[in-house]
């Protein structure tokens, strides 16, 4: 079940954001992020460890997604979408 919620038009640049905050919450030890990362993330990791695609991985699948690149292409998609690129 997914916790977060994607906006209509969802922010790419904002995301990316969220998953640099998010990794330095991780390695900081915080609590949120850690209980994220237990509970989106398939196998358990050493927080000090974690790359940037861990809680790339931990975003997408809180927002219902089963990956980044899912996620990176539904955006693209979305935002295509409301430009009305139909080459996209």
């Amino acid at each position: 079940m997914s916790t977060r919620h994607l906006p209509v038009r969802p922010d790419l640049e904002q995301l990316r954001r969220q998953a640099r905050d998010l990794l330095r919450a991780i390695t900081r030890g915080e609590r949120e992020a850690l209980a994220d990362l237990r509970t989106y993330f398939p196998r358990a990791i050493d927080p000090a460890r974690a790359r940037l695609s861990d809680p790339q991985h931990v975003l997408a699948r809180s927002y219902g997604v089963a990956s980044w690149p899912r996620l990176v292409h539904a955006c693209r998609m979305t935002e295509a979408s409301c430009r009305d690129d139909l080459e996209t």
